[in-house]
């Protein structure tokens, strides 16, 4: 009676055990899951900021600009779907205190998705004006000679052939109306910001500080405290710093010697 009441015990404590690995397990994969989208939607912007740096240079092309097209719209679509994927996580009341370290972790990923955003839209501003202040085949403006060929960050882009085949005057009229659908484009993300400001409002000074940052951080500086007060309690650290430089400045002397003996030798080989 005694064996069977205790082996229901260990089924039991396995059981929770195994309930509660399997919810930590799930509650980790979901915020990893956050934390991948927001990092994706971080290096499709850092990507087109890199395509952005050669427009209006040697190295600008039409292809290029199509490959920045397709970076725009695949970093936009994906802002849109962070942004619905966070306002519910944020918008929802908090009923357990073990909640609290979650909602944390999504308010420091939406400070850092709200930066990105920002930061897309001005890059989306700057390649609005660069094309119009460059353009491929509206107008008579030169490209500014800055020495790369190359399209930065552009590797196998696939030529377009129907476009091979549209004349200048078809292609000018292309131009301007992507330059329009890149301003309708910044209109949509602009509005998406105020939404996003609007739908919630989280402070970035509001927002806690990793405690793992904080600790890895001050255990940096007192290692660095440990250390200078080693080196300011040392009672030896000043005689070996004496001793190196006698010993510095003694090799200097010698080398010193060393050479002068090697001219006067050579003088005195000469005048023979």
């Amino acid at each position: 009676m005694h064996r069977s009441s205790l082996k229901s015990r260990g089924q039991q404590s396995v059981i929770s055990y195994d309930v509660d690995s399997t919810t930590e397990y799930k509650e980790e994969s979901e915020c990893c899951k956050y934390t991948k989208m927001v990092r994706e939607f971080n290096a499709e912007t850092a990507r087109y900021h890199d395509q952005l740096l050669a427009l209006g240079g040697s190295s600008d092309s039409e292809f290029l600009r199509e490959e920045m097209k397709r970076a725009r719209k695949k970093a936009c679509s994906m802002a849109v779907l962070v942004k619905e994927t966070f306002i519910p996580l944020l918008k929802g009341t908090i009923t357990d205190p073990s909640e609290i370290s979650k909602q944390c972790d999504h308010e420091r990923l939406w400070n850092t998705f709200c930066a990105c955003v920002e930061v897309l839209e001005i890059h989306m501003r700057k390649t609005l004006d660069l094309q119009k202040s460059f353009p491929i085949y509206a107008g008579s403006s030169q490209f500014i000679q800055t020495g790369v060929m190359e399209p930065l960050g552009v590797d196998n882009i696939p030529v377009n052939v129907e476009n091979l085949d549209v004349p200048n005057v078809d292609k000018m009229v292309l131009e301007r109306e992507e330059n329009n659908l890149l301003a309708r484009d910044i209109l949509k993300l602009r509005n998406m910001l105020s939404e996003m400001n609007r739908s919630v409002d989280i402070k970035p000074w509001t927002i806690e500080p990793l405690s793992e940052f904080s600790l890895n951080r001050s255990k940096s500086q007192s290692t660095l405290s440990d250390a200078a007060s080693l080196l300011a309690f040392d009672p030896h650290y000043e005689s070996r710093q004496r001793r190196k430089c006698a010993i510095l400045i003694l090799i200097a002397l010698l080398t010193l010697i060393a050479f002068t003996t090697i001219l006067i030798v050579c003088l005195v080989v000469l005048e023979i």
